[in-house]
């Protein structure tokens, strides 16, 4: 089984994105014009509404990370700029044994590896539940560069949930 979340956010600065990726140890690929998924929708009523079904898994640019077969896709909206779109099911999501269908594209059909996480739970421990941690580190990313640009020292701040605050010092 496999869904495709959209995440409610609007990236306007790719270099921004690309500061957050990297910051949560990934590539932001540009122009990559696929993220890899399951392949298939399985359940219909998990299917972002504002996603045509036969667009899944394209994009604009992909985000990737080391040892996840799964990526996000960083697509266009209709209004400019982009959101972002990813599989993230995996089993029951607790980040505990599975024991789920891993696709043909894997060499499926099961894993009962008690140490095995599925791609779309490793891939949301490492940018959060709906991408949050991702998101939170583009917002510091962009707030830096506006604080800059306006000659204004920055602070950086990681909270104990792995979220960052730019701490800005206005004059």
């Amino acid at each position: 089984m496999s869904h495709i979340s959209t995440i409610e956010v609007c990236i306007t600065d790719l270099d921004a994105l690309e500061s957050a990726v990297k910051a949560l140890g990934g590539r932001l690929v540009r122009g990559k014009k696929t993220y890899n998924w399951y392949g298939e929708v399985v359940n219909s009523r998990r299917t972002p509404k504002n996603i045509d079904k036969s667009k899944l898994g394209t994009c604009e640019h992909a985000i990737e990370f080391p040892g996840i077969n799964y990526s996000i896709g960083v697509v266009p909206m209709a209004g400019g700029g982009f959101t972002l779109a990813m599989d993230s099911w995996g089993g029951n999501n607790d980040g505990g044994a599975f024991s789920i269908y891993h696709g043909p594209q894997y060499g499926g059909p099961h894993r009962h590896d008690r140490d095995w996480i599925h791609d779309g739970v490793a891939l949301e421990q490492k940018v959060g539940k709906d991408c949050g941690l991702l998101v939170a580190h583009y917002g510091y990313a962009k707030t830096v560069k506006l604080a800059q640009r306006r000659g204004l020292p920055v602070r950086k701040a990681v909270l104990p949930d792995g979220r960052v605050q730019a701490r800005i010092q206005v004059r």
